[in-house]
């Protein structure tokens, strides 16, 4: 079920304001919650700075879609009416019409001083998130100051949004794409390894839903406990060891 996190709730994530910045992790958490009931911004916002997506000038574009696709989400279409009201807010408003089943949408609205018609939802740029659709009216989940919380007419922000992801939840499960860590000389790693090994192993292991910490590249208590879950899912010997039989067998882990 779908929520609405507030900004002003979460201490800053590694130096940045949620306050003033967290609007794109709130709005990805918000619709994120669905998949995975333990999602909140701050695991987002750690998740974006991780990956180079979260500043204190907010979230990159590129983050939104990153975070979202990562978590297991599908995007049915990305849109850049970019405050103009044309023929891209149209098939954006087209293909929400068109949907059925659970499917929700985010976007990036802006203010005045960025060319937009008003400051009804942000005076720079903010992301909301769009969780229903009834009677013609988009159920808006606002988690700045302004509280703009509800159903609008989808005329209120058609001149205010420059970006818009209709999303859904993804069908069937697929491989890792990711890259599998290299095992060193003595064929595993463990505590107290580091390097870019452990750090494949800890964006593996992050992606397969066990690790949500920073990723660090180094092998501390955080990802031998990720390991052992791991192990554990997949019923194979829990040590806290990632050797060739783990290796082996993220080769083939669907999520």
């Amino acid at each position: 079920m779908s929520k609405t996190f507030k900004q002003g709730n979460y201490n800053p994530v590694h130096g940045i304001s949620m306050k003033l910045s967290g609007c794109g992790p709130c709005a990805s958490a918000s619709v994120l919650c669905n998949l995975d009931g333990s999602i909140n911004p701050v695991k987002v916002a750690n998740w974006l700075y991780d990956h180079g997506h979260f500043y204190s000038s907010g979230t990159t574009r590129a983050g939104i879609t990153d975070v979202l696709q990562k978590h297991g989400m599908e995007v049915l279409g990305y849109y850049k009416p970019e405050h103009q009201g044309g023929t891209a807010w149209k098939q954006a408003m087209t293909k929400m019409q068109s949907l059925s089943g659970d499917w929700w949408a985010l976007f990036l609205t802006v203010g005045k001083s960025n060319g937009a018609k008003d400051n009804f939802w942000t005076s720079g740029g903010h992301y909301l998130s769009a969780t229903d659709l009834k009677n013609g009216k988009l159920y808006m989940r606002d988690s700045g100051a302004r509280n703009n919380t509800g159903y609008f007419d989808p005329e209120k922000l058609r001149y205010d949004t420059n970006v818009i992801w209709i999303i859904r939840k993804k069908n069937g499960a697929a491989l890792y794409t990711g890259t599998f860590p290299t095992l060193p000389s003595k064929g595993y790693l463990k505590r107290g390894d580091t390097g870019e090994a452990v750090k494949w192993l800890q964006l593996f292991l992050q992606w397969y839903g066990v690790y949500d910490s920073k990723i660090d590249k180094d092998f501390g208590a955080k990802t031998e406990a990720a390991v052992r879950a791991y192990q554990k899912a997949e019923r194979l010997r829990v040590d806290g060891w990632f050797g060739p039989e783990c290796r082996e067998r993220a080769k083939k882990v669907k999520k």
